[in-house]
């Protein structure tokens, strides 16, 4: 990353203006994580802090059209998300370097109304009759793929909303 004074980008970080009494805030441009099992990852720091109408979540994407750098994906569950955004890309191999310049897109966004998204979480007994029944439909999943790798199309087909 260059400095871009017109950005209030210098030095690695991002200059967020504040009014008195707050001082302004250095936020870095790049960091990279310490733990081995991230080591292939690093956060790229954006100066915005997001702000979305009551229930919506903002999850952040790779950039699905123009293929580049592997954004991991993310997913901020409230309105107000009161840090400046990090985006997390996988580093690329040495020999797969990848330049991106100045206002291009390396990851997209989409907005989801959390009321449609309620999952319900049921733990059921290990050795119980529905216990079973996942392990016995689970098998036949596997067995079904290894004799028809095209088992799990119909099978989704199926089960959707007016499938076949």
């Amino acid at each position: 990353m260059c400095d871009r004074p017109e950005a209030r980008f210098l030095l690695n970080a991002y200059e967020i203006p504040a009014s008195p009494p707050w001082p302004e805030l250095r936020e870095p441009g790049l960091s990279f994580f310490v733990r081995e099992d991230q080591d292939d990852l690093f956060k790229v720091h954006l100066p915005y802090v997001w702000r979305t109408p009551a229930g919506l979540g903002t999850l952040f994407l790779p950039s699905l059209s123009r293929p580049g750098v592997q954004v991991v994906a993310g997913l901020v569950q409230a309105e107000w998300y009161g840090n400046p955004v990090n985006l997390v890309p996988c580093k690329p191999p040495m020999d797969q370097a990848r330049h991106v310049e100045p206002g291009q897109p390396i990851a997209q966004v989409v907005f989801l109304n959390r009321a449609n998204r309620q999952s319900e979480l049921r733990v059921v007994p290990e050795g119980g009759a529905a216990a079973r029944r996942f392990h016995h439909g689970l098998h036949a999943w596997h067995r079904d793929k290894l004799a028809d790798r095209s088992a799990y199309r119909r099978l989704a087909r199926r089960q959707s909303p007016g499938g076949g």
